[in-house]
């Protein structure tokens, strides 16, 4: 256990300052028009297309809930999952409780005794991964004009080897 939380545990340090330093010397890319695009308000509708689009079947986050529960139940619980989501952007942080992450280990051969030999899984909340796709889906549009041309592994339909 001690191996893989010093491997996976984030100091906790104020790094604001530093941020702060650093952000000045990157050149402004992102126009006003593109920021305020990317930082509105989430939407219903926004919501709803990323909860339906969900994998099923998946394993379960430390909060017990699968994909399914979520689209089986949206009539119900979408306005809630919506005000959580728009929560979150609103603060620019995910609650703790919906950070939460569950680390299964699988072993990467079958005699594993050493800690190096198994390979973690991060099993998330559905929560987590809704708010993650939606900052992913409103980024996607403007990664070409943000990443270095070096770096088009990261931009769709190029191949990091293209660089």
């Amino acid at each position: 256990m001690r191996y893989f939380k010093d491997l996976l545990t984030e100091p906790q340090e104020d790094r604001r300052e530093a941020m702060s330093r650093i952000c000045n010397e990157i050149p402004k890319i992102i126009t006003r028009e593109k920021n305020l695009t990317i930082m509105r308000e989430v939407t219903i509708e926004e919501v709803e297309e990323v909860v339906k689009g969900l994998k099923k079947n998946k394993a379960m986050g430390p909060d017990g809930f699968m994909a399914e529960f979520y689209q089986a139940a949206w009539k119900f619980i979408g306005n809630d999952i919506v005000a959580v989501v728009e929560e979150s952007r609103r603060n620019q942080k995910v609650c703790l409780g919906l950070n939460a992450t569950l680390l299964s280990l699988i072993p990467k051969s079958s005699k594993s005794d050493e800690p190096q030999g198994f390979r973690s899984i991060a099993l998330c909340t559905v929560i987590y991964k809704i708010i993650s796709t939606i900052i992913a889906k409103r980024l996607k549009p403007i990664l070409s004009s943000i990443i270095s041309p070096k770096q088009i592994g990261f931009v769709e339909g190029t191949q990091i080897l293209d660089g």
